[in-house]
């Protein structure tokens, strides 16, 4: 199971909780990161659950030893009306200009899929986001 923009890891330590062998997850954020790992240790889960800061797939490599069962991405919802150059860290864990994070997820998750049986889940919420 891959978790992309884990936050504090509540999906990955759920899917390492109800069977999931292996749980890699990642977030933009290193506070989210430090955060995630914290909760990872907090159940006992280090051996069983990686988290990596990382922009969807960037700091997983295209020939990553792990090929996902699962992906999951509950994905940036929110409008901030800033430019993105002026984005704090936490800001872009909860806003995706120009929809970039969910193009770049879009156009490279077939690689990171077990062949044939792999899928990918997304969450959104529409009462919080721009609607455009």
């Amino acid at each position: 199971m891959l978790e992309l923009g884990t936050g504090a890891g509540y999906n990955a330590i759920l899917g390492a909780l109800n069977g999931a062998t292996y749980v890699t997850c990642t977030d933009v954020s290193q506070v989210a990161v430090n955060n995630a790992q914290e909760n990872i240790d907090n159940h006992q889960l280090g051996n069983r659950v990686t988290v990596i800061r990382s922009d969807v797939f960037d700091s997983l490599p295209s020939e990553y030893k792990y090929k996902f069962d699962l992906i999951f991405w509950n994905f940036p919802f929110v409008h901030i009306n800033k430019p993105a150059s002026e984005l704090t860290d936490l800001e872009r864990c909860v806003y995706d200009p120009e929809h970039e994070g969910i193009d770049k997820c879009l156009r490279d998750i077939k690689q990171f899929l077990v062949p044939d049986r792999g899928r990918a889940f997304f969450a959104f919420s529409t009462t919080l986001a721009s609607m455009e």
